[in-house]
């Protein structure tokens, strides 16, 4: 990791593990930004529910 000393074995992981680390300085804003784009989702009129793009 860039900002601890955590070694990541893959690209994937390392990638996930910085987006979340406590020392990234950019954690709320990136955690706010990935929060809206999930918001954006769609809503369905028939069963009344809301989706988030992300159903994981």
């Amino acid at each position: 990791c860039n900002y601890c000393f955590k070694r990541c074995e893959s690209k994937r992981v390392l990638s996930n593990h910085e987006r979340y680390c406590d020392s990234n300085p950019n954690k709320e804003e990136i955690a706010r930004k990935r929060k809206a784009n999930n918001d954006k989702g769609a809503y369905c009129a028939k069963c009344k529910h809301h989706f988030g793009k992300k159903n994981a």
